[in-house]
């Protein structure tokens, strides 16, 4: 009787082994299944992070390739434009030497010309604007570079009922860099303003030199709907931008853009803004004697 009491006591030991290292292999394949399953959430959060991250830079890709279309063809229609309109200056002003000089012929002719010289005008700095890739570094006269940009937004200030006010410095210090960028900056902030004001209100430009004439400032402000303080923070942030560009109309991608455009000439840039108050960007690049 002892004897076999001790056979099944040595038989339900090794029996308790063999459960105790299957349940210790069964513990570990659950674990290493855990470890692949959070693996595998892993490495699926990442392919959808850099899928939606590949669709943002397809889109700015497509973006772009469109912008640069664009630019090529309004380049080349400008370029068409230009040299009929300079024949047409050319003969109206043959034609004025040679019509009577009676005060109302003057009168028309002056006129027409006025007109044709203003088409030139904004046709000149729309082909500098989109010829921006060709251009060569150069200094610039904010003050100008602000008033032939504003050729191409006049028209959307007075639609919107937007009162414009400008304060430029008397000679302000130039600045060394690339015309058409800063134009596309400076076009940029406008239409930023007018898509914060669409019931009208102020604008407001401001030059200036600081720090003893080695920086050039410039301010534009608007009374529009502000930028909160959530979108305040991430205003640079690109992929951010993207998804906001969406849901609030007038930010969109041109801040990160003017950024770099302005990071690139050395400059830095500044916002202000509250929501219901308005918003001011102020920059500022290094002046050149």
């Amino acid at each position: 009787m002892e004897k076999y009491r001790l056979h099944l006591e040595e038989m339900v030991y090794e029996r308790t082994r063999e459960l105790q290292a299957t349940n210790l292999k069964l513990h570990a394949e659950i674990q290493e299944k855990k470890q692949a399953e959070e693996d595998l959430n892993s490495a699926y959060e990442h392919l959808k992070k850099s899928n939606i991250e590949l669709k943002e830079f397809q889109s700015k890709l497509v973006q772009a390739g469109k912008i640069s279309a664009l630019g090529q063809l309004s380049s080349s229609v400008a370029y068409e434009l230009n040299d009929p309109l300079k024949r047409l200056l050319h003969l109206l002003d043959d034609a004025k030497r040679k019509c009577d000089n009676s005060p109302e012929h003057v009168r028309i002719f002056k006129a027409i010309l006025e007109c044709a010289e203003q088409m030139s005008s904004a046709l000149n700095n729309f082909t500098s604007f989109v010829g921006q890739a060709k251009e060569k570094v150069t200094k610039i006269d904010f003050n100008d570079l602000i008033e032939s940009t504003l050729s191409f937004s006049k028209n959307q200030f007075v639609r919107n009922n937007i009162e414009l006010n400008k304060q430029y410095a008397a000679n302000l210090p130039k600045i060394i860099g690339y015309k058409g960028q800063l134009q596309h900056v400076v076009l940029n902030i406008f239409s930023h303003a007018c898509a914060a004001m669409p019931k009208g209100g102020k604008f407001s430009i401001i030059t200036d030199s600081i720090d003893d004439n080695n920086n050039v400032r410039i301010e534009f402000s608007d009374t529009g709907e502000g930028i909160e303080g959530r979108n305040l923070i991430n205003i640079f942030d690109p992929s951010y931008n993207a998804k906001e560009s969406q849901a609030q109309e007038g930010l969109g991608l041109f801040l990160p853009i003017a950024y770099n455009i302005i990071k690139e000439h050395n400059g830095k840039v500044f916002v202000e803004s509250k929501p219901n108050q308005g918003t001011k960007f102020t920059i500022l690049f290094p002046a050149v004697g």
